[in-house]
């Protein structure tokens, strides 16, 4: 299996948006082996995907309140690691 990670954030220093900031997450893989009830012996192959995962928020002090969105793509499968379990829908916290 292989796999990469992204991760990027940008925040306004300058203006009426200083403090806000917007940012995103961006995981890949390839497929893999997954496993049912800790046994390898079923070997359920899990393929391939990507993930995207947005957020926004605002940062002053130690104060900083932020709203992400998960699954952006609303990717139907299965959890990014070797775990046999369905993966949830988009959501937002």
């Amino acid at each position: 299996m292989h796999a990469g990670n992204l991760t990027a954030k940008y925040q306004f220093e300058d203006g009426w948006l200083h403090g806000a900031y917007v940012g995103g997450w961006l995981h890949a893989q390839s497929e893999t082996q997954g496993v049912i009830a800790s046994d390898w012996h079923y070997q359920v192959r899990i393929p391939s995907l990507a993930q995207l995962t947005g957020f926004v928020g605002y940062a002053r002090g130690k104060f900083d309140i932020r709203a992400d969105i998960d699954n952006m793509t609303n990717r139907h499968g299965y959890v990014m690691s070797n775990t046999f379990q369905p993966q949830a829908p988009l959501s937002a916290y």
